[in-house]
């Protein structure tokens, strides 16, 4: 086991590495004129395209493991990466602006910028029934709201996820037409993955006993929905902290529904949601939707999606 002294050891050593490699990544690539440097604001979206582009991609992480989109700074080093790519894939609406801040702070003009959230069709008036539709189940992806807003979590959907490694492929190829034949390939197979995904999340947890779960702040929101369950979140969207009436209406919420998990997340401290465990009696687990390259079984979209399905059924199920 690692303890908390070799886990800060390591995460420090990650953020110094990551520096002085994202630099030698850098350099190598200009010097063999074959690499595109891309720069992702998150580990998962930065994993997905490093499928899609194999060998011709060299792909850099900004937010470091363990915290979270919502309101980080860049450091100076980072926007200094951000000045060596060609190309930048953040989520968009809202949860990690700064990353066009940063790129805007380098002055340079000829960064491609591709916000994962503008892939997906804008809101529309459709008549009802001709959502995207997936098993018979209605999804409008377009509409699903988030506190009010838009929902930005959109990877953390399988579904969704085949939709925008199409368009990667094609934004892509866009900066590096040569390549455009081989992103697609790749996306076609990476396709088929979250296909086979999604049917074994249908799988896992169409049959469960519980619907209802409880997160520490709202980032499963579009999952429930494609799955038929409901997220009751203790940080509300739009919140940074909660307060006594926030606390009465998830343990009045835990209490009525049932539930026997509240899962808590790495990116955020567990001591409120044990101090909710104490008064239901309900237990903490773990989900995390950003996984982590430190981490085995979360070191990767794919694993780190398995093993939140995986946390999923075994609560959903008691």
């Amino acid at each position: 086991m690692i303890d908390g002294k070799q886990r800060l050891a390591c995460l420090a050593g990650w953020l110094a590495a990551t520096v002085v490699c994202s630099d030698v990544l850098w350099a190598a690539a200009g010097a063999a004129q074959a690499k595109l440097p891309v720069v992702a604001t998150i580990f998962p979206i930065a994993d997905v395209v490093s499928r899609l582009g194999g060998e011709r991609v060299t792909v850099v992480t900004l937010l470091p493991p363990g915290q979270t989109p919502h309101g980080y700074q860049p450091r100076p080093a980072q926007v200094e990466t951000l000045a060596r790519a060609k190309l930048l894939v953040m989520v968009g609406s809202g949860m990690d602006e700064w990353a066009r801040r940063g790129a805007a702070a380098t002055g340079k003009r000829d960064i491609h910028i591709v916000e994962l959230t503008k892939l997906l069709p804008q809101p529309t008036s459709a008549p009802v029934g001709e959502g995207d539709q997936c098993d018979g189940h209605e999804h409008k992806e377009d509409q699903h709201q988030h506190g009010g807003g838009f929902d930005p979590h959109i990877w953390l959907d399988p579904v969704l996820m085949v939709r925008l490694v199409e368009r990667l492929a094609e934004e892509l190829g866009r900066i590096d037409p040569a390549g455009l034949e081989l992103y697609r390939s790749n996306a076609n197979t990476f396709g088929g993955e979250l296909k086979l995904l999604d049917r074994d999340y249908r799988a896992a947890l169409t049959g469960v006993k519980q619907r209802s779960f409880v997160t520490f702040h709202a980032a499963f929101g579009r999952l429930a929905d494609r799955y038929g369950l409901r997220q009751e979140a203790v940080i509300a969207p739009g919140h940074e902290h909660f307060g006594p009436r926030q606390l009465e209406r998830v343990v009045r919420f835990i209490r009525q529904s049932g539930v026997k998990v509240v899962f808590a997340e790495p990116q955020f401290p567990p001591d409120r949601l044990r101090a909710i465990a104490e008064q239901t009696g309900a237990k903490v687990g773990r989900l995390d939707p950003l996984g982590n390259p430190l981490v085995k079984g979360r070191d990767g979209y794919m694993a780190m999606m398995r093993y939140n399905l995986e946390q999923l059924q075994k609560a959903l199920a008691r």
